[in-house]
């Protein structure tokens, strides 16, 4: 898999497609310009896993949304020493809730590589847009379960 340069700092990028309860959400696009070629619908950080039982809800649209925002919050909040010449590597995965109303609710730091800068910015790029959206409609009653996985000069295992 090629790597892909923004801000000088290698990310991964993948498009979403929806698919049942606790599979993986994102495919990963391995072209080396991906950024040049991925639509402004399609490019989102990393990978995530939707954890939580959504009832039969197409919850694909509703992710790729919030993900978009994520990562706009994430480029800013990447560390100096992520970027060249120091270009270290990082892996960070999280794991939270959001409310049927978009507020964020539980969050935990899942995985690590133990670059506390890093794992920071992945938190803060989840925390900094306030609230998400309200959950789609058939999810009134129950809060969507995410896992999101930062990646930082490296791929995925």
């Amino acid at each position: 898999m090629s790597r892909i340069s923004l801000y000088s700092c290698a990310l991964l990028l993948a498009v979403v497609c929806p698919v049942a309860h606790g599979q993986q959400v994102l495919h990963r696009r391995n072209s080396p310009d991906a950024t040049a070629n991925a639509s402004e619908d399609t490019a989102v950080p990393g990978g995530v896993e939707v954890l939580s039982d959504t009832g039969g809800v197409n919850v694909g649209p509703y992710v790729k949304q919030i993900l978009k925002t994520i990562y706009k919050s994430w480029m800013p909040l990447i560390p100096p020493e992520a970027k060249p010449p120091q270009s270290k590597q990082a892996e960070s995965s999280i794991r939270f809730t959001i409310l049927p109303d978009g507020r964020i609710g539980v969050m935990h730091l899942d995985d690590s590589t133990h670059n506390d800068a890093v794992n920071r910015s992945c938190w803060g790029a989840i925390t900094s847009t306030g609230q998400f959206p309200p959950l789609p409609a058939g999810m009134e009653s129950r809060p969507l379960e995410l896992r999101i996985h930062f990646y930082v000069n490296t791929q995925p295992h």
